[in-house]
């Protein structure tokens, strides 16, 4: 069973424009290790998991972009994201995510 993460209610900036811009960020390093994104209306939930051996990733439209932060930096701890140019900021969210797994 997998530990509960902790996640502030705001995140390192509350700025609207730099959570989406950090989505983004996360979104795309997600589909660069492979990942799939699913998005659509999956009754106000997300998660991850593993499909015929490719990871997927379920955001529901109407989730608060907070949690879709920390979905996404939950499941970037488990790559390693070496080879991948992703900001300070985002790599902070992904190992307080990795630390609290």
């Amino acid at each position: 069973m997998r530990a509960k993460v902790k996640m502030r209610k705001t995140p390192i900036n509350n700025h609207k424009g730099q959570i989406q811009k950090l989505c983004e960020e996360l979104e795309a390093a997600l589909k660069e290790v492979g990942v799939r994104i699913l998005k659509g209306n999956f009754a106000g939930k997300g998660g991850w998991g593993k499909y015929k051996g490719q990871w997927i990733l379920a955001l529901d439209h109407n989730l608060p972009s907070e949690i879709k932060l920390k979905l996404m930096a939950e499941m970037l701890s488990m790559f390693d994201l070496s080879s991948l140019g992703i900001s300070q900021e985002a790599l902070s969210l992904i190992e307080k995510a990795r630390i609290n797994a």
